[in-house]
């Protein structure tokens, strides 16, 4: 890959042929890493899919021709994103929206991607991170209860209950006058 990289960015700096799109007027002595308008690939047949980066400059292909584009041109940077296989001028803060889902040690919950780490059925709760099933042993949930996400948890002849704040409007909290946990208004 790193081979047809290089021969495609020596292609390009080599090539002498029309530039169609946003070149602008820029020169070498602009930007060092700047290619000359005038070598901007013809066709696409060198170009990557997905376009690359040289410097500044976007190399992209449109209607079977050539395009590239100086960035600097409008302050902003080329960025390739790999993942999207896409090419394009960028504010130099972009963030190419690459994300990791993260479920580490989670069945369930957000994966900090905007999807989920897994299913838990309607009659579990997740706490964000694990399902809990109706009748599952108490463990360490105290007689008072514990919030288990936004449900209130409670140990009933030795199995969990819940109860779902959610649709109530309410949030599990835990109430000095009556000293359990309980859904509670919003303050």
């Amino acid at each position: 890959m790193r081979t047809i990289l290089l021969i495609s960015l020596s292609f390009l700096l080599n090539v002498v042929s029309g530039c169609t799109g946003s070149s602008g007027s820029a020169t070498q002595a602009h930007n060092p890493d700047a290619i000359a308008p005038e070598s901007c690939p013809s066709n696409c047949a060198d170009i990557p899919a997905g376009g690359l980066c040289i410097g500044d400059w976007a190399v992209t292909c449109g209607d079977d021709l050539g395009v590239c584009t100086d960035c600097s041109l409008t302050n902003q940077t080329c960025v390739h994103n790999e993942v999207l296989a896409s090419t394009s001028c960028e504010d130099p803060n972009f963030d190419n929206g690459t994300c990791h889902p993260e479920c580490e040690e989670k069945t369930c919950g957000d994966d900090g991607c905007g999807g989920s780490c897994g299913f838990c059925p309607t009659s579990g709760i997740c706490d964000g991170t694990q399902c809990h099933l109706p009748n599952e042993a108490c463990g360490d949930i105290p007689s008072t209860g514990a919030c288990l996400g936004n449900a209130v948890a409670t140990c009933v002849d030795g199995g969990l209950h819940y109860l779902d704040c959610t649709p109530l409007s309410r949030i599990c909290g835990y109430s000095s006058v009556n000293k359990k946990y309980e859904c509670l208004l919003p303050q």
